[in-house]
């Protein structure tokens, strides 16, 4: 009889812990608008997804510890602070403050393959 339950215990956390194995998660960065002037504000937004047999949902655990940064076509970083608006969507707004192109990315990306990035061209201000 201990031996039925032991393998019944030992077939529910297999079951329970198959989904965790497959499931994944997914990132989304959008710059609105995309070609801007210098010093102009830009809203940024990171939409973080979980995915299970390729079903994506908003979702806020998977997004809660990314971290988004601004890289200067000259190398340098900076944080981009992001507040928390809806399940799954965090938004922010950044000034670039040169021109050239720059890179937003997703820090700290916890999974293997390239991270989520995108490319926002800064212009000088037209007169």
């Amino acid at each position: 009889m201990r031996r039925g339950v032991l393998v019944a215990l030992a077939t529910a956390v297999v079951l329970v812990g198959a989904p965790s194995a497959t499931a994944g998660l997914a990132a989304r960065l959008s710059v609105n608008p995309s070609v801007v002037d210098v010093d102009q504000l830009v809203r940024i937004e990171l939409r973080a997804y979980s995915v299970t047999a390729a079903v994506r949902r908003l979702d806020d655990r998977t997004g809660r510890r990314l971290r988004v940064e601004a890289v200067s076509p000259e190398g340098w970083v900076v944080r981009i602070g992001l507040r928390h608006v809806t399940r799954g969507i965090w938004r922010g707004t950044y000034r670039f403050g040169g021109s050239g192109t720059w890179k937003i990315r997703v820090a700290n990306w916890p999974r293997s393959g390239p991270a989520p990035s995108l490319k926002v061209t800064v212009r000088e201000p037209s007169s």
